[in-house]
């Protein structure tokens, strides 16, 4: 059982929550037993500069640590198309790699 969350940020304020604001709804959709996988990119536009850790912002973090205490991080390589704004920096140079987390034995 496996959730993928990858959406858009509607507003400013949804930035890098966006994809987990309803987690307790989806951690629903996993197993029951705790088994399952919840996974997620915690970046966005700016948020280098907020990480309380190598991946992970503090809004981010706060969300996460009730349902999910152990938590895995990897990077995925990624190749924005032009003119996807959101995976362009302000140099105009494509981000290239995404980090990923990757929840698990959530409770």
């Amino acid at each position: 059982n496996i959730i993928i969350s990858d959406t858009y940020p509607l507003t400013k304020e949804e930035e890098g929550i966006n994809d987990i604001e309803d987690i307790e709804i989806m951690k629903r959709g996993l197993y029951k037993t705790g088994e399952g996988v919840f996974s997620f990119y915690p970046f966005y536009p700016g948020s280098e500069s907020e990480l309380v850790d190598q991946f992970t912002t503090v809004r981010q973090s706060l969300l996460l640590r009730n349902y999910f205490p152990d938590r895995r991080t990897t990077v995925a390589d990624v190749n924005p198309p032009q003119g996807y704004d959101y995976l362009f920096g302000p140099d105009g140079q494509p981000v290239r790699k995404l980090p990923v987390v990757v929840c698990i034995n959530w409770e």
